[in-house]
């Protein structure tokens, strides 16, 4: 599910707000913030957590403060050598790299022990910015070259030792902004260029650099983790530009923007964190007014903090139990607590099957949908697919409402982050309006009910057909479906059934037409309709039309609404 939950968010978003989430000062922590330079978001926020062992580190010219988060105090304070310009963390190996400006020295603080590593690397740093690899063993150090004939640097450096392993240039007069990915790559932001060129490099795990174009836009910064890591999304990041208030989404595979738009309520470059460690739609964002609540799913934005107070740095964890966070603000002078109650939040609705991302989402009488969502703090919960299915599972229901008439959905499957349900077969088709109701609490969305919505079982990661031959083994590579011969292809969304006794308890054809193409050739359709096996499953019998080999397309089309496409390997 997590692949397809990526496919949601990074597709077909659209900008409005939404009730304001609630946040409450809780504490405010004095600090001394008399910054060298605050140019770099990664590094010159200069606030970085180890929410485990319960400390958060801010920095200043000459020192450390060390908050802990238990009881929100400056416990200690470690003296620096030198005031720094960037700053990085790597929780894996409990470090901290600091890079001064107009040095080539790096000093990296342990912190569990509080004690400092210092070398010089011999380069001549006018630091920009810094990260660690995912191991912490290397760290990726960006100098900025503005100002200068030299082209601008990004060096490799072992952590252990100080060598400078390698050295890459980047474009002239540019800040080049730095982010080293889980999967060995690491990005370069070429800040301030605008440049159909590449305003982005990328820097392979062979050591090779590329150029992406950003298209019109001036790349800032890289959403992360409150661990300092890049915010890695089922192989995407989501990388945010300044003045023109546009973000892309990038596929760290094969490195090209898959999603453009404008989800932010101001112009001011922030630092955007997933606060939750399994909510890949819950992003917040500090910048210079506050800090913003982004629900990626929707493309919607609320203020969590509205001060008109500068965020300088910005850190969150999750509550045990998953009902709030806690934000830790960096701002001058303080760091400000805030305590963010979450309430149900709908992120998508789409097909079962398909995944299908429209807006208003498409759902259908008897079709089976999902909904991706912030529920409340629990384990999944599934039911028997034997009937009737509940409407009510963990306090958690799903309404449809046509005309102020409301229609309750059974519910198939539960949890924090998704809810699978059926849609009974008698709700009217047009416009509704979709209720998540958690307890008291409910989100809702607009929908609209059509008399199909056919989609396909695939495997997310071949779309592979879920399509089994005439022994139900499931068709593979391995076992090729055979032209001439029949097979079923499992869907949901087909419509209505006819209604009419069938020789099997819970088998019933469908009653709108319904053809299906396998390699763009028709295929004799010899049964469509509902299964004994689940409500809201169906499943379509086909003869695989002569002449095909290999590898085809299966697309099914209910009275001229086409489903997903699914591949079927044929002998």
């Amino acid at each position: 599910m997590k692949k397809a939950l990526v496919l949601l968010f990074v597709f077909g978003m659209s900008v409005f707000w939404q009730t304001p989430v609630t946040s409450v000062l809780v504490t405010s922590v004095s600090v001394r913030t008399d910054f060298a330079t605050q140019s770099q978001p990664n590094s010159a926020t200069f606030m970085v957590a180890d929410w485990k062992k319960g400390e958060i580190y801010v920095s200043n010219n000459s020192s450390v403060n060390v908050i802990s988060t238990k009881n929100w105090t400056v416990v200690r304070e470690i003296p620096l050598p030198l005031p720094p310009r960037a700053m990085c963390f790597s929780s894996v190996a409990g470090l901290i790299a600091m890079l001064p400006a107009g040095s080539s020295a790096v000093s990296i603080l342990n912190v569990e022990t509080g004690s400092f590593q210092a070398w010089g690397t011999g380069l001549n740093f006018a630091a920009a910015g810094c990260s660690f690899s995912a191991d912490g063993g290397k760290l990726y150090a960006s100098i900025d070259l503005r100002e200068s004939p030299e082209l601008p640097k990004v060096s490799e450096i072992e952590v252990t030792t100080g060598k400078v392993v390698r050295t890459w240039t980047t474009d002239k007069n540019t800040t080049p902004y730095i982010q080293a990915l889980p999967n060995g790559k690491v990005y370069v932001l070429s800040r301030y260029l605008l440049s159909s060129t590449g305003n982005l490099k990328v820097i392979g795990t062979d050591g090779e650099v590329k150029s992406v174009d950003l298209g019109g836009m001036m790349p800032w910064v890289i959403a992360i983790t409150p661990d300092g890591l890049a915010a890695y999304i089922g192989g995407s990041i989501l990388i945010d530009g300044k003045y023109a208030s546009r973000s892309v989404i990038v596929n760290t595979e094969t490195d090209e923007v898959v999603w453009e738009g404008n989800i932010f309520k101001t112009t001011e470059s922030g630092i955007p964190i997933f606060p939750h460690k399994d909510d890949s739609c819950f992003m917040l964002v500090g910048n210079a007014i506050g800090v913003e609540a982004i629900n990626l799913g929707r493309g919607t934005s609320s203020w969590v903090i509205s001060d008109g107070q500068t965020t300088h740095g910005l850190t969150a964890r999750e509550e045990i139990d998953g009902s709030s966070s806690t934000i830790a603000v960096l701002r001058d002078g303080r760091v400000d607590v805030y305590r963010v109650e979450r309430s149900p939040t709908i992120y998508s609705v789409v097909n079962s099957a398909s995944f299908a991302r429209e807006t208003p989402p498409k759902l259908s009488p008897g079709g089976l949908g999902t909904i991706f969502a912030w529920t409340k703090s629990m384990e999944p919960v599934g039911t028997d697919w034997g009937q009737p299915l509940p409407t009510t599972l963990e306090d958690i229901r799903v309404i449809v409402r046509v005309n102020g008439v409301e229609f309750d959905c059974s519910l198939l499957y539960v949890s924090r982050g998704q809810i699978n349900f059926w849609i009974p077969f008698h709700i009217p088709l047009g416009t509704a309006e979709l209720e998540l109701r958690v307890g008291s609490k409910l989100d809702s969305i607009g929908v609209e009910i059509l008399e199909a919505d056919p989609g396909i079982f695939i495997n997310y990661g071949t779309n592979e057909g879920a399509i089994v031959d005439e022994n139900f083994r499931l068709v593979s590579a391995s076992n090729p479906a055979k032209s001439g011969h029949y097979v079923h292809v499992y869907t949901t969304g087909l419509g209505s059934p006819r209604m009419i006794p069938t020789p099997l308890p819970g088998m019933m054809p469908c009653a709108l037409p319904i053809k299906v193409t396998v390699g763009g050739v028709d295929a004799e359709v010899n049964y469509a309709g509902t299964t004994s096996i689940a409500p809201g499953l169906y499943w379509v019998t086909i003869k695989v039309p002569a002449g095909l080999h290999g590898y085809q397309e299966v697309i099914i089309d209910v009275n001229g609404r086409k489903s997903n496409t699914a591949i079927i390997a044929v002998q």
